[in-house]
């Protein structure tokens, strides 16, 4: 109770705001102390990251691998993620930045710095191509295809949560709809939230937003069992390395590019008259397919027991082994040599 009371305190001081009113500006705030302020939207995509790891972790022990080889690569690809939505975002939306410390998030008006605008697009991009050149050149112990298939999957668990930081940010809504059309599958709760000051505009009572986080988190709830889990621990027959990543390129762009129409003019990403969010889509079906195409011709003859196994690795280890044991052996050979001949001239000594 003690913890309770200290809880709804902290709330009316503003500690948790969102605790207060749905209605409150602050609403998309998880906390504040003073001046410093952590989001929704923050605790949505860190905590989507761990679950990221951690799942990694989990396949990785249940395949007899080391359980924390990714852990530094996960530490390292965060930062360059953010970079890539940030960056995404900027050039998908040039004409909103007027210089660079816009860019960088510095508000003029209010004296402020505030990262406001992010594009998972180009987080996933980003981290892709930081992937490769980190397990191309850094760790190379375990083949590039083990690393596609398990880790690219698990991206869809961060983009499950973070759509639903997109919830407190009152952001992604798509068109108006009319209220009863969709009040049989979708919570009322988020109906609620998509008819006054937490959607894009008011649009009354009857009528709401179309709340397109939500469908595209369900989605890709469906997507990451589907891609993540059946495919991933249950498809033997004909699989190639780098197709169940390749899957997720497929699955996600697909999601976006029927998603994208439906969404408010305000939350479309555009350049000139090109939809930069559609195109992106339609590329990130392209490379998918393309990879899975390609898996299936470059890897034809490699049956499913092998397709995660660095067979030049386990020979250099098979051959470092062989060296090491081979040193050992001459190092105890040495060692009862020279223990017999200390043994020789004792008895040599005694017998005198």
């Amino acid at each position: 109770m003690l913890f309770l009371n200290m809880i709804m305190l902290s709330s009316k001081n503003g500690f948790w705001p969102w605790l207060n009113t749905r209605e409150s500006s602050d609403f998309n705030i998880f906390f504040r102390l003073g001046k410093i302020e952590i989001a929704w939207y923050a605790v949505f995509i860190l905590t989507g990251m761990v679950l990221c790891l951690v799942r990694c972790r989990h396949e990785l022990k249940r395949k007899g691998l080391p359980a924390d080889y990714y852990d530094n690569f996960f530490f390292s690809v965060i930062p360059i993620a953010l970079v890539g939505t940030r960056l995404w975002y900027v050039v998908s939306n040039i004409d909103e930045f007027p210089d660079f410390l816009s860019v960088l998030g510095y508000n003029s008006a209010t004296g402020t710095f505030s990262l406001s605008g992010l594009a998972v697009q180009g987080g996933v991009l980003f981290g892709v191509i930081w992937g490769f050149i980190y397990f191309i050149f850094i760790k190379r112990r375990y083949p590039l295809g083990l690393h596609f298939d398990l880790i690219i999957p698990s991206v869809l668990i961060g983009q499950i949560l973070g759509r639903w930081g997109n919830f407190f940010n009152g952001e992604v809504y798509g068109i108006v709809v009319d209220r009863s059309s969709i009040s049989w599958w979708i919570p009322k709760f988020i109906i609620d939230y998509c008819t006054g000051t937490g959607s894009a505009s008011q649009v009354g009572a009857q009528n709401v937003h179309l709340p397109l986080f939500y469908i595209e988190s369900i989605i890709n709830v469906v997507g990451y069992v589907l891609i993540g889990y059946v495919l991933w621990r249950f498809w033997k027959k004909f699989r190639k390395p780098f197709q169940v990543g390749a899957l997720y390129f497929i699955w996600y762009g697909t999601v976006r590019l029927l998603l994208e129409p439906l969404r408010e003019s305000q939350f479309i990403m555009q350049q000139g008259n090109v939809r930069t969010s559609i195109l992106m889509s339609i590329i990130y079906i392209i490379i998918g397919v393309a990879v899975f195409v390609f898996a299936a011709i470059y890897f034809r003859k490699v049956p499913y027991e092998k397709i995660y196994i660095n067979e030049k690795e386990e020979e250099k280890e098979r051959k470092e082994k062989e060296e090491h044991d081979r040193i050992l052996q001459e190092k105890i050979a040495a060692k009862k040599a020279q223990i017999r001949e200390r043994k020789a001239k004792e008895n040599n000594n005694a017998s005198k």
